[in-house]
């Protein structure tokens, strides 16, 4: 029999229309060795979904506070047989993440964290012995894709790749991976049936339980008349699993608390609560969806008198729904696999007319709905302000190029490059191969320069190499860049044309042989 306000029912979904601080085609200003975003469109998730991108915790905080280990934290975990459930949940893997660990853990308290594993050991980003570290607290380690993209822009096959490689980066390094989260709440039943058949147990959203509803009252929502309170601890979709709106410093703490006491009065069901980055408690300034370190403690110590006195228990997501993490995952939806090779129809780089069959030629004519290239993006990196477009002129001296205006440059660079993924976009290569790239341009105002990324076998892309600064003039040339030998255990490569001053550059054509 159904309780009151818990959700064992099918519940609508409606469309969100998402808001991001973004440059053209979804890129954020993201660092070296982070993906750029797609556009956030088609996307299928709850009403109640919060998808900031340009702040979704992609921005990576470094600590130096070491993680505590199970002696050091010296408090025994709070358990109790309370059937109102609460999970606290992290997005991204950041490694500001080790203050909260730290916070939880003084206090008796686990968490699941959800990690991008292309990030895991980037700068900023959660080492793999601080993840081991986190699961000996007693916390758990899920997936979160390998690079974090919107999941139901990309091809199915993508999609499957991100969600498989991921839980089975974990699953070589150790961790059980039976939890995934969807990155920006996007999902449709393609993404959905793939994290069911990578092994996972659950996949949760944001949005469509309301707890005391006054997260949305607050963001002008009125009609709460259809949405449960908590999700089931038995979810009628595990796939799909219900979660309140994630944690905005607009709204603080004092929501979440009235939602864990709207779920302890029910006396039932599962509430999940979604943070992304931690603040220390002296930093200047933070972020709209991070949390400040004393905030954190103060919530903390209030869970843990809620725990204590019997309101409320506290578990991880395994711990809820509960997964086979001997489930293996299919070969052939990983990025090591034959199903990783660049798909032909829509590739950054096409088999050109040579007579070396190695030769790619980049192919910029292959559009979404919205007129971007499928499989080129614009990156920021630093402080700068950059628009990417795209240039098309028809009769005689018929072109297609890709453009870059660099302006209010202070450090950092922009760049065109491919679609950093696992297989539909990036040109496969090998590690000891050398590369030669020739590339179309002309440009002002500043210097270009080729630059160009690797992918390795987990998946995780890094910035390897870059050519010679070349001024353009405003007059079509060519230019040649011989790549160093690529690294031990690459898998594929990423080659663009960069900008690190104020300027402008359009690139028509690049080959690599």
């Amino acid at each position: 029999m159904s309780q009151p306000g818990v959700r064992n029912h099918p519940h609508p979904r409606r469309r969100l229309a998402l808001t991001a601080a973004v440059t053209l085609f979804g890129s954020a200003a993201l660092g070296v060795g982070v993906v750029a975003l797609p556009e956030p469109n088609g996307l299928s998730a709850t009403s109640d979904a919060v998808a900031a991108i340009a702040e979704d915790g992609l921005s990576p905080h470094a600590t130096d506070v070491p993680l505590l280990g199970p002696q050091e934290a010296r408090v025994p975990r709070l358990q109790n047989a309370a059937p109102a459930v609460v999970s606290l949940t992290f997005d991204d893997g950041t490694q500001d993440q080790v203050l909260a660990a730290n916070i939880l853990a003084k206090r008796g308290l686990v968490a699941t964290y959800y990690v991008t594993t292309g990030q895991t050991e980037a700068p900023g980003f959660l080492t793999r012995d601080q993840l081991h570290g986190l699961v000996d607290l007693g916390n758990e380690i899920g997936g979160h894709t390998v690079h974090h993209l919107n999941l139901p822009t990309v091809t199915e096959n993508e999609a499957r790749r991100q969600i498989c490689q991921d839980r089975e980066n974990l699953r070589r390094w150790g961790l059980p991976a039976q939890s995934f989260a969807y990155p920006y709440a996007a999902h449709d039943e393609a993404v959905q049936r793939a994290v069911r058949d990578c092994g996972y147990a659950s996949g949760r959203g944001l949005g469509g339980a309301i707890g005391s509803g006054e997260a949305m009252r607050l963001a002008g929502q009125t009609d709460l008349s259809d949405l449960p309170v908590v999700e089931s601890v038995r979810p009628e979709n595990p796939a799909v699993t219900l979660a309140l709106k994630m944690f905005e410093r607009q709204t603080g703490t004092a929501v979440y608390q009235k939602d864990v006491e709207a779920a302890a009065r029910l006396g039932a069901g599962w509430t999940q609560l979604t943070f992304h980055g931690i603040c220390e408690r002296d930093a200047p300034e933070c972020q709209d969806i991070s949390i400040y370190e004393q905030e954190l403690e103060q919530f903390a110590d209030w869970l843990a008198v809620q725990v204590s006195a019997g309101r409320i228990s506290v578990k991880t997501v395994a711990e809820v729904v509960n997964g086979d993490s001997a489930v293996p995952v299919p070969r052939e939806h990983l990025s090591t696999g034959a199903a990783a090779d660049p798909n032909e129809a829509h590739a950054a780089f096409t088999p050109g007319q040579s007579a070396e069959p190695g030769r790619r030629v980049s192919d910029f004519t292959h559009r979404n709905a919205q007129g971007s290239p499928i499989c080129w993006n614009g990156f920021t990196y630093g402080a700068n302000t950059a628009d990417f477009t795209i240039t098309e002129k028809k009769g005689k001296d018929d072109e297609t190029a890709l453009r870059l205006d660099l302006t209010a440059n202070g450090a950092g660079e922009a760049k065109w490059l491919p679609v950093m993924d696992l297989g539909e976009c990036a040109l496969k290569a090998e590690g000891g191969q050398s590369r030669e790239v020739t590339y179309t341009a002309r440009g002002g105002g500043a210097q270009s320069q080729p630059v160009a990324f690797v992918r390795d076998e987990s998946g995780r892309w890094t910035y390897f190499s870059a050519g010679r600064f070349t001024p353009l003039g405003e007059e079509w040339s060519e230019h040649t860049w011989k790549t160093p030998d690529l690294p031990a255990g690459t898998t594929a490569l990423a080659v663009g044309l960069a900008l690190q001053q104020s300027g402008w550059n359009e690139v028509r054509q690049i080959a690599v042989e």
